[in-house]
């Protein structure tokens, strides 16, 4: 259902298909972190790849949950999402939502954009 990437996308959804964009950054144990703030979904590994892996596990694991029981859309407006159909968008970020990051590039780790498609079936 979700698939990861590294390139980096403005979040949003539209005719099915949600994008979201978030970051890929290593801790100071050097755990790579995949995080998508607009969802407060993450995933982590000893590499890059294995997070990435791990955070599209935690992505399906999400959206089936939501759908499922019905509630995605109360639970991306309960995350602060815009809701104008058909498009929906994402909050904006606020410094204090991404302070393990900001705490990242103080220490000099490097910090990667990433993006997060989901086909949703059917749509929402």
């Amino acid at each position: 259902m979700a698939t990861v990437t590294g390139i980096e996308e403005t979040g949003y959804y539209s005719c099915g298909r949600l994008h979201l964009r978030g970051v890929l950054f290593r801790d100071e144990r050097s755990c790579f972190h995949a995080y998508i703030p607009a969802l407060g979904v993450s995933g982590y590994g000893p590499g890059r790849q294995e997070a990435k892996q791990s955070l599209q596990v935690m992505m399906n694991f999400y959206f089936e949950r939501a759908l499922r029981s019905g509630q995605l859309v109360e639970d991306l407006q309960r995350c602060g999402w815009v809701m104008d159909p058909p498009v929906m968008y994402p909050p904006v970020f606020r410094h204090s939502d991404m302070t393990d990051v900001f705490d990242c590039i103080r220490s000099g780790t490097g910090i990667y954009h990433i993006s997060c498609t989901v086909d949703l079936p059917g749509g929402i």
